[in-house]
């Protein structure tokens, strides 16, 4: 496809990936060089998923803030076995506090 481009022009790139390309920019760039911008179309991004305030997070259980977090960075619920290992860890963190 890039090869009837002009590759010296400036680019906005869009990227549709569910998931993100660790250090996308600079590796379109071995082929665009002129990349300006980069942004993500996905349904996290469509979301425009807010976390919640201060206030409502204090009376929240540390899995249920979790789960909202998960929910909004990915655009799906944690499944059971991830909610189960999330549980456990979570478990085995608070015991180490007094």
């Amino acid at each position: 496809f890039y090869q009837t481009l002009c590759l010296e022009d400036y680019f906005y790139c869009i990227l549709t990936d569910e998931v993100e390309i660790p250090d996308a920019i600079s590796r379109l760039r071995t082929i665009y060089p002129n990349i300006v911008r980069l942004d993500y179309d996905n349904a996290r991004t469509r979301s425009g998923a807010q976390l919640p305030c201060a206030d409502s997070v204090q009376i929240r259980s540390p899995l249920a803030l979790l789960e909202e977090f998960y929910q909004a960075q990915n655009g799906t619920s944690m499944s059971a076995p991830q909610r189960q290992l999330a549980q456990e860890l979570i478990e085995k963190i608070w015991e180490d506090f007094p």
